[in-house]
């Protein structure tokens, strides 16, 4: 599909739901759907935001029908062109923040693969190197199980058929909402009563969770207390060993993979599995690492954040702006590029 910045079109998802913004030439599988907005009659971006979000996962696996049949208001073109400034702006600053969590994050992971990787750490000059099993590492260096680091949890699901024990604050983690270092947000949350029920899978804020069922490796740290379904394994870290973990865990991705298919019909990492898993304990050197990467990681945790609050605004504003409920008709959008919300063309 050819796309572009001045030429952008919007996708949905049959299976997932998932929409996304395109401004470049791609391909993809015929269970995702294209779209751009007629021209004269349709602003491409302002189509996406009226139409995001509005078809969810259920049981039905088809979705496109349904989001095809939606109906979505459709004001005056100068109109729905101040609607998509206005949300496009959320999207920038998200955007630019993600961005800058990227570079952070590659800043972290590249201290980690200088250190541990290639062995030019502090006094690497002094070092004295074995082989083992394990392969090449410093002879200082502990041959450990992952245990060695912290207790380990397999997550649970509440039973659905408490309706009472969802819809609270306390976020219920699953595959898909592990993106980047920090899990703010989950796609369904537990009331006090439902994590109560299952109160020994509750981890602290600060917590690892490595994903073991269908999709292995993944990982991300809990920015809040949080619970989590059972395709997933947490490990609480002595807090001196958070980065130095998290990377760790991260970089056994390919290890966790051929583990999770050795008898198997479909990837699985039981906790014993991971507990098992022999790494490297450097020591002290552990706590130097985590004790330089910790300022990058409050720095990722404070963008995340404000990330999370600029989504749940916009989310906010979105039906109300889309319904007409807020008025735009005196706002000033001559100084917003019209192709960065995306021009209006032929479907």
């Amino acid at each position: 599909m050819v796309a572009s910045f001045d030429d952008p079109v919007f996708t949905f998802a049959n299976h997932t739901c998932e929409m996304r913004w395109m401004t470049r030439s791609f391909s993809c599988i015929q269970n995702v759907f294209p779209y751009r907005g007629i021209e004269g009659k349709s602003h491409t971006k302002y189509l996406y935001y009226a139409t995001l979000g509005r078809v969810t996962i259920g049981d039905y696996k088809g979705h496109h029908p349904i989001f095809r049949r939606m109906v979505v208001p459709l004001p005056p073109l100068p109109t729905q062109r101040k609607i998509a400034a206005v949300l496009s702006a959320y999207d920038d600053l998200i955007e630019n923040n993600t961005r800058r969590v990227r570079v952070l994050e590659d800043m972290a992971r590249a201290l980690y693969r200088e250190w541990f990787v290639e062995y030019r750490f502090p006094g690497h000059e002094q070092a004295e190197f074995v082989e083992d099993e394990q392969g090449r590492r410093p002879k200082e260096w502990a041959n450990v199980p992952l245990a060695h680091f912290g207790n380990f949890i397999t997550g649970k699901t509440p039973s659905k058929t408490m309706p009472e024990y969802f819809g609270g604050d306390i976020p219920f983690i699953k595959i898909p909402d592990m993106n980047g270092i920090f899990t703010l947000s989950a796609s369904e949350n537990l009331s006090v009563l439902g994590s109560a029920a299952q109160k020994k899978k509750l981890v602290p804020t600060e917590s690892i969770l490595v994903s073991c069922i269908g999709t292995v490796g993944k990982v991300t740290i809990t920015a809040q207390p949080s619970q989590f379904n059972q395709q997933i394994n947490a490990i609480t870290p002595e807090k001196k060993h958070l980065g130095f973990l998290y990377f760790l865990i991260e970089s056994l991705k390919t290890d966790l993979e051929m583990i999770g298919l050795v008898g198997a019909t479909m990837p699985n990492v039981s906790k014993g599995k991971l507990e098992n898993m022999r790494v490297v304990d450097p020591g002290r050197l552990a706590d130097d690492f985590s004790d330089h990467v910790q300022p990058l990681l409050d720095s990722i945790l404070n963008l995340t954040r404000r990330n999370a609050n600029l989504r749940r605004t916009r989310d906010l504003l979105l039906p109300r702006l889309v319904s007409g409920e807020l008025d735009v008709s005196g706002l000033d959008i001559s100084g917003v590029d019209d192709a960065a919300m995306g021009q209006e063309e032929m479907a």
